[in-house]
């Protein structure tokens, strides 16, 4: 039981973040819906993000209300399959800068981006200090076999 359980946790990555449209396993029978296709996130790879460093994203929040975040930093977080990794196999971290007097929450907000178009991100606030504001992580996981 607790290797099919450790098989089925170890698929879970591929069923959320794949990239294939059909499973390369026998413990993972189904596909993805299509909305996860048709996610423009699906598409954006950390050299999207990288070639947009310094740039403003806007979070849109309670459906009306915007902030605009500054990109500050794209770190490559290296996946476990090391330096010959394919490039879809990819898992880095982004680090904004916001205002000090408009917090943000914990959640996934629709973002805008000039060049980037619009997408979801779940944004998490920093308890890190930064003199130019506050920051933002969002953790990208393309982490599946």
């Amino acid at each position: 039981m607790a290797t099919v359980a450790a098989a089925i946790a170890a698929s879970f990555p591929h069923l959320t973040l794949g990239k294939s449209k059909t499973p390369k396993s026998p413990l993972t029978p189904f596909s993805l819906p299509n909305e996860v296709y048709d996610s423009p996130l699906y598409n954006l790879s950390r050299a999207n993000f990288y070639n947009n460093l310094n740039t403003t994203f806007s979070i849109v929040r309670h459906g009306k209300s915007k902030l605009d975040l500054r990109l500050y930093e794209v770190a490559d977080l290296h996946s476990l399959w090391g330096k010959g990794r394919p490039e879809d196999k990819e898992c880095f971290a982004l680090t904004f800068i916001g205002p000090r007097n408009s917090p943000l929450r914990q959640g996934t907000y629709s973002v805008m981006h000039t060049e980037m178009g619009p997408f979801e991100l779940f944004i998490v606030p920093s308890d890190e200090p930064d003199p130019r504001g506050l920051r933002y992580e969002a953790n990208i996981n393309r982490l599946y076999p």
